[in-house]
């Protein structure tokens, strides 16, 4: 049997079926009105699901070790990661905006991983004795958990600023057509509380002119005329306001669940972070002596660790909710990768043989 060859159907099988799952929720949101949610694309990714499990096991068998060694090892168990929560949101949820944005991010890390990395690093290798132990896989599969629980939390956050700036966009332009449309006799803000005021005016106006458009005398005929039209157009800017106000609580109760459901992942991946800490620090102390020796790893961890105590702090104790806190977790999303990347990448350290080969 040849393990290469499988591992190689794996990946590109998991990278075709993310590639279909991502074609799918481009094209049913934007070219089908109204579209309703279906399991289509909850089918695609677990698909993907069973590709990337079985390229997991295929490596570990053929290494005869958790397959958490190297830079190619961790990426594809941190893809399986994001496509686990992926698969569990998307059960609860019933939604398709999630696949929308998590789709084609799980596609360009999957070809990264795949098509990017070089052949000298997606080899399988013995693990050198820094990381023959039994922490490798307790400290390892944590950490990189809490990576895709932030980074999933992350980019609903990114997410939630996007569409707050789309819905605010729309709210202007539907407050100056309205405007428009009613020579701004009545304005119509997003403020405004004027539904009322409008109904009101209505009523007064139906007992200023207590006739009909069939008992209008000829000397109250031009002022009847005037008075229907005025109700009549008094009805219509009313029904406006009524659809605009419907569609703005609407849009609100969307922004609530992208900023909630964001929250919560970021708390789930905190807890892993902490935890993760905390076991690599025990791991260090038997390895290294010491539980502490501000790694450029290390450090970048804690960093990590106190920008999303921050946005925790920040919701939880100084109430914040909404695109404060929001800001707060896309640069949240710049510090993961450069805690799990770009440290690697741009220094060495003594965690850089859990990315390259020395």
């Amino acid at each position: 049997m040849d393990i290469a060859k499988i591992e190689s159907f794996c990946i590109n099988s998991c990278f075709i079926s993310l590639f279909i799952t991502t074609i799918y929720y481009w094209c049913k949101t934007l070219f089908i009105p109204n579209p309703t949610y279906s399991k289509s694309g909850l089918v695609g990714y677990g698909i993907a699901f069973i590709f990337l499990t079985s390229h997991l096991i295929f490596r570990w068998l053929d290494s005869g070790h958790f397959p958490l060694s190297n830079l190619y090892e961790s990426l594809l168990f941190l893809a399986w990661c994001l496509v686990f929560l992926q698969i569990y949101l998307e059960i609860f949820l019933k939604t398709l905006f999630l696949g929308v944005f998590t789709s084609p991010a799980l596609l360009c890390l999957i070809a990264f991983t795949d098509l990017s990395l070089p052949q000298e690093l997606q080899k399988s290798e013995p693990l050198v004795p820094a990381l023959q132990s039994n922490w490798l896989v307790m400290h390892v599969t944590v950490m990189i958990a809490s990576y895709a629980a932030l980074l999933l939390g992350c980019l609903l956050s990114i997410v939630y600023l996007i569409f707050l700036q789309v819905f605010k966009v729309e709210t202007e332009k539907t407050t100056l057509f309205d405007n428009s449309q009613n020579n701004g006799a009545y304005p119509i803000t997003k403020k405004s509380s004027n539904l009322n005021q409008i109904s009101a005016f209505s009523e007064n106006l139906s007992d200023s002119f207590p006739f009909s458009k069939n008992e209008v005398s000829p000397e109250n005929k031009f002022f009847g005329q005037e008075a229907s039209i005025l109700v009549e157009k008094n009805k219509q800017i009313e029904a406006g306001t009524m659809a605009f106000f419907s569609e703005k609580v609407e849009n609100t109760s969307f922004l609530t669940m992208l900023d909630n459901l964001s929250y919560r992942t970021i708390g789930i991946g905190f807890c892993f972070l902490t935890l993760g800490i905390l076991s690599g620090a025990i791991w260090a102390n038997e390895t290294w002596g010491n539980y502490w020796s501000w790694d450029p790893k290390e450090t970048w961890a804690f960093i990590t660790w106190l920008t999303f105590a921050t946005y925790l702090h920040s919701r939880l104790i100084a109430g914040w909710t909404g695109s404060k806190p929001a800001w707060i977790a896309s640069f949240g999303f710049i510090i993961v990768w450069i805690c799990y990347l770009g440290v690697n990448l741009i220094g060495k350290g003594l965690h850089s043989y859990g990315f390259f080969q020395l």
